[in-house]
């Protein structure tokens, strides 16, 4: 019974949280995809995407994820095959690099990704997927996963072929690791809840431009 309620639980958050998130159809976006997810037991692995969304003459980034690490962990960082970031010359000429800290502090875990093309590679234009970044639940609980660069400019680095900043925002993300319940009562608080933060939450994009369909 306990199962089947979270089960139900999760599917509903998930339809109605999936694809609620919007950019500013002008500027260059770096978003962690989903923005909100929802893991249903302690022990699962979950992947989210780093995507940029609208970029000119990108030859290189370099960004920092941070997480409550008391709650995940991560496991491992990929550049899935035809990531944004794939040379056209020659398939070598990309120097990456990831660096996982899940130890910070007591609290904070950080993942670094490092990427940029080589050998007179040509800059991307456009939008698509970075890399893929796969944790493991280890808590109930809440967690922001933020892009966030100390004692920089903007949230993430992103540089131009002569290694100029290119200006840039993000859209973060929510991963919650949900308990099994046995009280209906308190089922249905946390629902109503997570009700009313999703509505505030679509209420306040709605005026935004919307991610065109094709780049979901």
């Amino acid at each position: 019974m306990k199962t089947t309620s979270s089960l139900l639980l999760l599917t509903l958050l998930f339809t109605m949280s999936n694809s609620l998130y919007s950019v500013n159809a002008q500027e260059t976006t770096v978003l962690i995809e989903p923005q909100f997810l929802s893991i249903p037991a302690v022990g699962e692995t979950f992947s989210v995407n780093i995507s940029i969304y609208n970029v000119s003459n990108l030859f290189g980034y370099d960004f920092l994820l941070w997480y409550n690490t008391t709650l995940i962990d991560c496991l491992s960082v990929e550049w899935p095959k035809g990531h944004f970031l794939t040379p056209v010359l020659r398939p070598n000429n990309l120097f990456k690099i990831k660096t996982i800290e899940d130890n910070i502090n007591e609290t904070t875990g950080a993942v670094r990704v490092t990427a940029t093309l080589t050998d007179g590679e040509p800059p991307k234009n456009g939008s698509g997927l970075l890399v893929k970044i796969t944790f493991k639940a280890t808590a109930t609980g809440s967690t922001f996963l933020q892009l966030y660069f100390p004692g920089f400019d903007y949230p993430v680095k992103l540089s131009d072929p002569e290694g100029n900043a290119i200006p840039c925002s993000t859209i973060n993300s929510e991963v919650t690791v949900i308990p099994e319940f046995t009280d209906p009562s308190i089922m249905l608080l946390l629902l109503t809840i997570v009700l009313v933060i999703i509505f505030l939450k679509k209420s306040v994009i709605r005026k935004r431009s919307k991610i065109p369909a094709a780049f979901l």
